[in-house]
């Protein structure tokens, strides 16, 4: 089960890495291809189908617990009797999905600014989306089902594969068509290929693994619907509170600049979203964990686990966050070129809210491997119109544009994770919210923040400025063991330190027996 654990979250942070690199490059080569405009109305579309993504995720949590229980209990017809039901709740969320779809796309041009030039491409480029979505949510089930037997790993490999052939048919077919193929549809036809092939190598992983148990319609149980329509009706509540936010973001920069301020935003954001996917969601796999540990009493495992979670994660995310912010400028320039300032300055302002909240994700789990996600449930759209008040007060009245979307939402999310997120999160376990962020943040910021401050300060002072070369990334590089021998003697307490020599001392002796076995 350890051995799987680590599998499960190596191959988290690889899918994540996989997604980042391809994002990375993905982006400027869209810019350039189809320009300021159609970039951004690929943004706010993709944006608006992560709704859908949102209900039938938050439909996926509550069905893949119910499994995961009766697949421990050696249950197999509950197994077979939630999967079967899940699919049949999917079946029907994916014909809602496909009559929206129909209805929204028909007023497309009314609900966004588009150039009349793009009406038709748009219409198209949607109902494409739209059929990518409804066709595959139904599959979902699949996900859960892999979930359930806690094989993240994959998962991971199935969704890291269609990343992979998604970025390479994108730059191979947008390279030799010729200027007028290049357009919202063609992306469209491709997203909606590679999506309909990831969800068939999930399929494959499933048969794979649980190959005994066979899904089927004859198994739905009216009693298993409400079991888990009651769980994900609060789940559902917090995702779509922060896919509607992000989406109205959208719709307010788009109503009030037009499509291309969309590409501005979307870069902005960017990199946080990577760093988010990198660091966050591998922090989902450890859900299941965090369950068995509570079920079996282990109070004290589980608050060492969360805290030494914790303080790696921050280490680690608070030097790159800081790094980011500084070189903001030269990155944007240098990935996308001139004409992105604003995108730089929002970069800035967003990384530090999360430099605040990433650290801390582990305790984002906690309600949802107890079962208390009422309370978040309700709170999140709160926050959610706090943080889109905000955005639009500090960008419309304040006259602050686009920078004043990154500040409402930095704000929002700082307060929210402050005030409720975390400390709902430890009292419901019974651990001190002081202790908690004292040990696991604030002496992991400290030490980052005075050491990583002072080499910034450094390749400010010696390069007349933060310009994106080689020699300041190397000098990063080489700052970073002192970095990691300051968090050891300065961040880690006996009990961290104890941990961190067993881990060095099995992964020595798995080495030595590799070597010996190869030898």
């Amino acid at each position: 089960m350890k051995r799987q654990i680590f599998m499960n979250i190596l191959s988290n942070y690889a899918g994540r890495v996989v997604g980042m690199l391809i994002g990375f490059f993905l982006v400027p080569f869209l810019v350039l291809k189809l320009g300021k405009e159609v970039f951004g109305l690929i943004v706010v579309f993709e944006g608006l189908m992560v709704f859908v993504e949102a209900m039938s995720t938050s439909i996926r949590v509550a069905l893949s617990q119910n499994a995961t229980f009766a697949l421990s209990s050696g249950n197999k017809e509950e197994f077979i009797g939630y999967m079967s039901t899940g699919r049949g709740i999917f079946f029907v969320l994916s014909g809602i999905v496909f009559v929206a779809g129909l209805i929204i796309s028909s007023f497309i041009p009314v609900i966004f600014r588009i150039p009349e030039a793009y009406h038709q491409d748009s219409h198209v480029f949607f109902m494409l989306l739209t059929c990518s979505f409804a066709i595959s949510i139904p599959n979902v089930v699949y996900w859960a089902g892999l979930y359930a037997k806690q094989r993240f790993d994959l998962i991971n490999l199935a969704s890291s594969a269609g990343i992979i052939i998604r970025g390479i048919a994108i730059f191979a077919l947008f390279s030799i068509l010729p200027a007028k193929n290049l357009t919202l549809v063609t992306y469209g036809l491709i997203s909606l290929i590679m999506t309909w092939t990831q969800n068939f190598a999930i399929y494959l992983a499933y048969k794979k693994v649980l190959a005994e148990f066979r899904i089927n319609l004859k198994h739905f149980n009216l009693k298993k619907v409400r079991q888990i329509l009651s769980f994900s009706f609060y789940a559902m509540t917090g995702h779509l509170s922060s896919v509607f936010h992000d989406n109205a973001i959208n719709w307010m920069v788009n109503r009030l600049w037009g499509p291309a301020y969309n590409a501005m935003y979307g870069i902005g954001v960017k990199f946080g979203g990577l760093i988010e996917k990198i660091f966050m969601e591998p922090t989902w796999t450890l859900t299941p964990t965090f369950t068995d540990l509570l079920a079996k009493k282990e109070n004290d495992r589980l608050k060492q686990f969360i805290y030494v979670y914790s303080k790696v994660m921050g280490m680690l995310v608070i030097p790159i966050c800081l790094a980011l912010m500084a070189f903001s400028q030269s990155i944007i320039h240098s990935w996308v070129g001139d004409g992105f300032s604003d995108s730089a300055t929002m970069m800035f302002i967003g990384l530090m809210g999360q430099m605040v909240y990433i650290p801390v994700a582990a305790c984002l789990n906690i309600p949802y491997a107890i079962g208390k996600v009422k309370i978040p449930g309700i709170l999140s759209p709160i926050f959610s119109m706090m943080s889109l008040t905000l955005c639009y007060v500090f960008s419309v009245h304040m006259q602050m544009g686009l920078k004043g979307m990154a500040v409402g939402t930095s704000i929002a999310c700082t307060v929210y994770t402050i005030i409720f997120s975390v400390p709902y999160s430890l009292k419901i376990i019974g651990f001190s919210v002081r202790e908690y962020w004292v040990e696991s943040y604030i002496k992991p910021l400290f030490w980052a923040l005075i050491y990583w401050g002072a080499v910034l300060f450094g390749i400010h002072w010696f390069h007349k400025g933060f310009i994106l070369s080689v020699m300041p990334i190397v000098t990063l590089f080489l700052c970073a063991p002192v970095y990691f021998l300051g968090v050891y003697w300065l961040v880690l307490n006996a009990r961290d330190k104890v941990y961190v020599h067993q881990a060095l001392a099995a992964l020595s002796q798995k080495f030595s027996i590799k070597i010996k076995n190869a030898s």
